[in-house]
């Protein structure tokens, strides 16, 4: 099969104005056409509106104090529904909207970065047709909020130039990305992160500790302390 010409061209405006309309034509007019559905959703939603409704950022659902959970969901979703006025699918759908395209321009800029503008493209392109993300990108749950906070700090590792240490903004974006990721879904952005790192030193047969000072590892703990 041959290759279309706009994507072979190295127009990167070109590629990231296709990847977000067809991403905005496909989940941004459609999400809100249904109610919400499920626990998930259900869940999520009353949490962000009791949030409201007590006018304090602790979250509590069915007088349940849910303070052991990541907050930062419940505060974008509870955002979401004071913007929107009123109970309603498509305002909080549209934040998992929003963040499944950052992960798809994260993952488009790292296969562009690091093959060609065409396996950016198609890597963008396929990551946006799999059943899983076409599912959870315009649905009120963390798992875009999390998709993409993780896709942004592993874009910032592994796009660096070989051998170079981190800036500090880049230091910066890799280690908050991984906070802003642990308070979405807790345990799971580190772990997820230093398994990434520990393939990726694998893979590129670099010394661990030379890859921890490249990080800036100690940005990231100040970071966290102060979060």
């Amino acid at each position: 099969m041959k290759t279309p010409q706009f994507i072979k061209n190295d127009n990167v405006v070109l590629h990231l104005l296709m990847l977000i309309l067809a991403a905005a034509a496909v989940w941004g007019l459609t999400c809100g056409l249904w109610s919400l559905s499920g626990l998930t959703e259900g869940y999520y939603i009353s949490v962000a509106k009791e949030m409201l409704a007590n006018g304090k950022s602790d979250f509590r659902s069915q007088s349940q104090t849910l303070g052991q959970q990541p907050p930062l969901v419940f505060w974008l979703f509870a955002l979401a529904l004071k913007f929107a006025g009123a109970v309603s699918s498509l305002a909080p759908r549209l934040g998992s909207v929003f963040f499944a395209c950052v992960t798809l321009i994260c993952t488009y800029y790292c296969g562009r970065r690091l093959i060609s503008p065409k396996a950016g493209f198609y890597s963008a392109f396929i990551l946006a047709t799999c059943p899983v993300f076409m599912t959870a990108a315009a649905k009120v749950a963390p798992n875009m909020v999390f998709a993409a906070l993780i896709t942004i700090s592993i874009t910032a590792i592994i796009t660096r130039k070989p051998h170079e240490r981190a800036g500090i903004v880049r230091a910066v974006v890799i280690w908050l990305s991984l906070i802003l990721a642990f308070l979405s879904m807790g345990l799971m952005a580190p772990i997820m992160i230093i398994l990434f790192i520990v393939l990726f030193l694998l893979v590129q047969g670099k010394q661990l500790a030379n890859e921890v000072k490249a990080l800036r590892l100690v940005i990231g703990i100040l970071a966290g302390v102060v979060i």
